[in-house]
């Protein structure tokens, strides 16, 4: 519960400091990592030793506390690939929802 919260709160910072958007989205993929990595059984255990979602996105604040550094080409370069496994989550069932009702609809025939 506690780093949820902390994450939370950091985000929050984030806006005060009025954080580029796109270091704001690298940190909720960051966060969003860490939840999926979580929720694995064992695995979710292991891996948040690796990955400290919330130690990076401190990081990512105090790297842009001071006023008027841009952000990093990593931190497009991440958004970007979250934004398109997002979209793949999302294209993919929608794609074999429509492969299968076109073989059933095949299958049925006129």
């Amino acid at each position: 519960l506690a780093s949820p919260m902390y994450t939370v709160l950091l985000l929050v910072q984030g806006l005060r400091q009025r954080v580029p958007k796109v270091v704001l989205g690298r940190m909720v993929g960051n966060a969003l990592v860490d939840a999926l990595i979580g929720a694995i059984p064992v695995f979710g255990s292991v891996g948040d030793i690796f990955w400290r979602a919330n130690t990076a996105n401190l990081q990512l604040l105090e790297r842009h506390a001071r006023p008027g550094l841009p952000p990093a080409s990593s931190d497009y370069v991440f958004v970007w690939i979250m934004a398109g496994i997002l979209g793949l989550l999302v294209a993919v069932p929608v794609f074999l929802s429509l492969w299968l009702v076109t073989l059933l609809l095949h299958w049925v025939g006129p």
